[in-house]
């Protein structure tokens, strides 16, 4: 199965990153080289990302829309103010090729304003492992995206293999302290729905009808911990997971787990874990190879 990431300047590449994990993860559980994957970009010339990284194509040109299974336009927050006749061709040909089109980011709007049909894998599926949700393709679900794309080509027993390996399992322990509170349940839901980015604790308690001292109050009570604290616990166990079950550097990780920069990650989890990531990571390898 063959993905195109057509690359627009702003893209995230945090985005492209964990697309390109869960296919890489997909091939390691196969053991096979079934996905396959190039970039291009808009331009034919390396594109900057909206962390400053610029990311060159692997090809250039609009040949071959036809031998894809799957194109996906990755397009960050900036404006496009003009997208080459070449490229809308070549999304054009994929069409009427029947490849599946789709977009991370801002692409599916994009794809939108060009009269393209988007694919499945989001406006139908949404999360593989929560068949009710359907999230804008951005940050971790994309892991969920790429996910529903596995589950469509090879099926679902692979996709919840490749999800466990990624720590993207709902039977993955967490340390988070539980509690009868329906309250502080929602509390944690939320939480975990935005370790990404974050949602600041007081719009976290005007959410459930508190104030930001009555929730504190209630959570102490219940778990003996403050909600900053519980949401520095799901951050870190998010990032524990992708430590130790993805390939992804340290910087992307802590991205993924909301953390201000890869030093403020790294100080958070020697705290918490007694050790750092890339000695976590190591001692893991390790063992697997002894």
């Amino acid at each position: 199965m063959k993905t195109c990431f057509l690359l627009l300047p702003g893209m995230s590449n945090l985005s492209l990153v964990l697309a390109r994990e869960t296919l890489r993860t997909a091939n390691d559980c196969l053991g096979t080289e079934s996905f396959s994957w190039e970039c291009r970009t808009a331009t034919g010339t390396p594109v900057q990302s909206s962390d400053g990284t610029k990311i060159a194509p692997d090809v250039t040109g609009w040949q071959g829309a036809a031998e894809f299974d799957l194109i996906l336009l990755c397009a960050g927050s900036e404006p496009v103010q003009h997208l080459p006749l070449g490229m809308r061709s070549f999304l054009l040909q994929a069409q009427q090729a029947d490849v599946v089109l789709d977009g991370l980011d801002q692409g599916v709007g994009l794809l939108a304003s060009l009269g393209l049909p988007i694919g499945p894998s989001i406006a139908k599926i949404g999360s593989i492992l929560n068949p009710g949700s359907v999230r804008l393709p951005t940050g971790l679900a994309v892991v969920d995206m790429m996910l529903s794309w596995v589950d469509q080509t090879q099926g679902r027993a692979l996709a919840l293999q490749v999800a466990h390996a990624m720590g993207h399992s709902p039977d993955t322990p967490q340390e988070q302290p539980q509690t009868m509170d329906p309250v502080l349940t929602r509390m944690q839901a939320i939480m975990m729905a935005n370790l990404e980015k974050g949602l600041p604790l007081t719009k976290i308690a005007s959410s459930l009808g508190l104030s930001l001292k009555q929730l504190r109050r209630r959570s102490v009570s219940a778990t003996g911990q403050t909600p900053g604290q519980l949401y520095q616990i799901a951050r870190l166990e998010r990032a524990e997971q992708l430590v130790q079950n993805t390939e992804l550097p340290v910087s992307e990780i802590a991205k993924a787990a909301g953390f201000a920069s890869p030093s403020a990650f790294t100080r958070a989890y020697r705290l918490h874990f007694q050790t750092t990531p890339r000695a976590s990571r190591a001692a893991r390898s390790h063992i697997m190879a002894a």
